[in-house]
């Protein structure tokens, strides 16, 4: 992620989102890492998109592992993480 502020906001908001201590940032971390190691979506993009998405998708009854999966699946179609969040 390009911009520590704006990777630690998202970070924020995920562990906000699906009620995640602290302790448990660096998972988050781990995932990001894993999916843009691995799928056409850097993780500056998932955070966005996870950012823009994860309250509403966690009320909805989604893990953070569903969401990344359903964000990762259209930002490799649309790449664009405005849309995809």
């Amino acid at each position: 992620m390009e911009n520590a502020q704006e990777a630690t906001s998202d970070l924020v908001s995920v562990l906000k989102a699906f009620n995640k201590p602290a302790s448990e940032a660096i998972d988050v971390v781990d995932a990001l890492n894993e999916v843009s190691n691995n799928y056409a979506v850097s993780a500056a993009d998932l955070g966005d998109i996870l950012k823009r998405s994860a309250s509403t998708m966690a009320v909805a009854d989604n893990s953070m592992e569903e969401v990344i999966a359903m964000g990762t699946a259209m930002q490799e179609v649309l790449q664009q993480s405005e849309v995809a969040g």
